[in-house]
């Protein structure tokens, strides 16, 4: 997988900094931004901010990287249950279906 950090111009006048985590160099997973001394390190992802505890810009990529992978599982929590109900309905025949399995 070629996933990168790439630190841009930030979006927000008021955000210090902006780095984006990338995923093939065109599509944003989400970003850290630093709100300057007082708030420190935030990320960004969908549009909703959020403050880190991170101190540093290192500690801000890898306490991202854990809310990314807290997402991404939580994601597939929610598409299993979905699929797992769709499954439940068991409908055969005319216009309804049979699941894939």
């Amino acid at each position: 997988m070629n996933i990168e950090w790439k630190e841009v111009e930030p979006q927000q006048k008021d955000w210090g900094r902006q780095i984006d985590i990338m995923f093939c160099e065109i599509c944003i997973i989400g970003s850290i931004v630093y709100f300057g001394e007082e708030l420190g390190w935030g990320c960004v992802i969908d549009g909703a901010v959020d403050v880190l505890l991170a101190g540093t810009e290192e500690e801000a990529k890898k306490e991202m990287v854990e809310v990314i992978i807290s997402n991404c599982d939580d994601a597939i929590a929610h598409y299993t249950a979905i699929k797992e109900s769709i499954d439940q309905l068991n409908f055969r025949g005319g216009t309804e279906f049979e699941s894939n399995k």
